[in-house]
Order: structure tokens, then C-alpha cells, then sequence
């Protein structure tokens, strides 16, 4: 019962929270059982897994229907009684196509030019200040299979694909990368065409408006070059 962390090798997962000290998630593990001083894949070699119960991750990610049942839900979460210590941060206009796109759509929500998204892509492409969001309320991120939602007034819900850094924060305070997951940010992209100012509700709602996973692959089997987004 309750949230589980596993480890995959493979098709197999094995259930590290039965194993001694029984870390319940990514976040327990790495501030409390010694994985913000001696880094993630070395505080889980370090666990004893002879007898952690196995199971198959082919199975885990067809149950996307029964909760009753072993499911995946978001690699990353927050500790329950301090939700703020999960935070969720993503950069918009990231490249020339995304730029000129935005662009187009704000003029035809207007009728008017609006250079806002290619000014920003200028800055960003300088050095400047890149602009920055966040879901701000990690309880409405879901998991792997989870149900999205939107507001009964959206104007046109449109997902964008993520590959995600996760980060944490050592013993020493220096911000380190623990691995990467997938996304999925929606956004009301017809709100935000009307008016950039429209951008934090055009991101956040209750009930599911962005998802990760369905796993985190760490620092040092991540390749860059098998990635498609």
C-alpha cells in the first residue's frame, strides 16, 4: 500500500521500497537515506535487493485503468505534508520555429502584430533572460496513463512534449542533475494568443494539467543521441 520506489532493469523492477532502509520515493531516498552525499545510483547499489519482490514493468505500464492494482504514477513527487519542496519550472520560446508560431497565432487571435514571442527569442538567443513558468501546483501533475483535465471556457488545449531535467540539492547546497523524464505540459494556447499576459491560467488548472514519466533515467544512462521528442 502506498507509494513505492523501483528500480528497472530491463523488463524487471524491483520493489526498493521493501528493502532495508525502505525509501518510498525518489525524494525520501535522495534526502533522506544519503543520496544527496553519496548520489543517487550509488545510495540504490548500495541497497541489499536479493529479496525485493520483482515485477514486470510491461505490466506496470498497461494498468493505466486500476488503481487497485500496481501502477505507475509520476517519477517524481512531492513528500506529502511539504508539497512546495516539488517544484516544477519549463522554459517557453525555446527555438526559432516555436517563436514564429506563437507569433502567428497571437496575430490572428488579434488582428493586430504582436512581436512579443520573437523579441523574447532574441533575448533568449543573446543570453538574455529566457522566459520561465512553472506548474505551480505539483498535486495537478499525474503520472503515466493519468487523466488530464481542462477548464469548461478552454479555447483550444494543445499538449507540448518535454524531455525534463531533474534536479536536486546536494549536501553541500550545489544543484545537481539526477536524470530526466518525459512530459507532456498542456497549455489553453487560445488564451495565450489573445493576450501573453493570459500565460499563468493558460498553464495551470486543477485536476491535471501537465504529466511526467512514465519513468527517470539517470544521469549516467542517459544518451542523448537515442532521444526523440
Amino acid at each position: 500500500a502506498g507509494f513505492r520506489l523501483g528500480l528497472v532493469e530491463d523488463n524487471t523492477v524491483f520493489d526498493l521500497t521493501a528493502c532495508e532502509p525502505h525509501p518510498e520515493s525518489l525524494h525520501d531516498l535522495y534526502y533522506n537515506h544519503g543520496g544527496n552525499k553519496n548520489g543517487v545510483e550509488a545510495t540504490i547499489e548500495a541497497l541489499d535487493k536479493d529479496n525485493a519482490p520483482l515485477l514486470s514493468l510491461d505490466d506496470l505500464l498497461a494498468n493505466t485503468n486500476d488503481p487497485e492494482y500496481p501502477h505507475l504514477i509520476s517519477p517524481v513527487t512531492a513528500p506529502i505534508d511539504t508539497p512546495h519542496q516539488l517544484r516544477i519550472w519549463l522554459a517557453g520560446v525555446t527555438h526559432e520555429d516555436s517563436a514564429k508560431l506563437r507569433e502567428i497565432e497571437a496575430v490572428q487571435a488579434t488582428g493586430g502584430a504582436a512581436n512579443v514571442y520573437d523579441q523574447k527569442y532574441r533575448e533568449c538567443a543573446r543570453g538574455g533572460i529566457p522566459e520561465l513558468f512553472a506548474k505551480s501546483d505539483t498535486a495537478n501533475l499525474v503520472g503515466h496513463g493519468g487523466r488530464i483535465s481542462h477548464p469548461s471556457d478552454t479555447r483550444r488545449l494543445v499538449p507540448e512534449t518535454e524531455l525534463v531535467s531533474i534536479y536536486g540539492l546536494n549536501a553541500e547546497g550545489q544543484i545537481v542533475r539526477l536524470g530526466y523524464t518525459g512530459g507532456n505540459d498542456y497549455t489553453d494556447n487560445g488564451i495565450e494568443a489573445e493576450n501573453p499576459l493570459n500565460l499563468p491560467q493558460a498553464k495551470n488548472w486543477s485536476y491535471g494539467c501537465a504529466s511526467l514519466g512514465p519513468l527517470m533515467v539517470t544521469e549516467s544512462e542517459f544518451d542523448n543521441s537515442s532521444v526523440t521528442v
